[in-house]
């Protein structure tokens, strides 16, 4: 097995206090094209319409797989598509190891997107693009 680029203590005391660690360029451009080339077009919302609605039409077009929680990360995205490519790069690949071990399981997945203010002036919400939140824990 390769040796992995694993976190340090600090970059571990790190995640444990602020719940996020960044690697910027880490991921290249290619990676992100494909990315937003498997996710197709993400047009803005029609300002008004239902959160749960928007989110629904926009997922029912988005390119990710529907996968079952529980199942080997390494097998939760097709070989060669852009998330695949990103969980295999050294760096992302030693952090997670680091942070879940050798072989972890894959709980969910949600593309989250932040609307623009109209979107949520129109529907008379708030304007944020997700609360602080627990999800499916597996």
């Amino acid at each position: 097995m390769n040796e992995l680029p694993l976190l340090n203590a600090e970059a571990m005391a790190t995640f444990a206090a602020r719940g996020f660690l960044r690697f910027d360029g880490v991921v290249p451009e290619e990676i992100n094209r494909q990315f937003l080339d498997e996710m197709g077009d993400i047009a803005p919302p029609e300002p008004g319409k239902k959160m749960m609605r928007t989110y629904g039409e926009l997922l029912a077009r988005a390119g990710l797989p529907q996968t079952p929680a529980g199942v080997p990360l390494a097998q939760a995205y097709p070989e060669g598509s852009a998330v695949s490519r990103l969980l295999a790069l050294p760096v992302v690949a030693g952090a997670i190891r680091s942070l879940v071990g050798e072989d972890p399981v894959f709980d969910h997945h949600f593309l989250h997107v932040t609307f623009p203010p109209a979107y949520h002036e129109a529907s008379g919400g708030e304007n944020v693009s997700q609360h602080y939140h627990q999800d499916s824990t597996i």
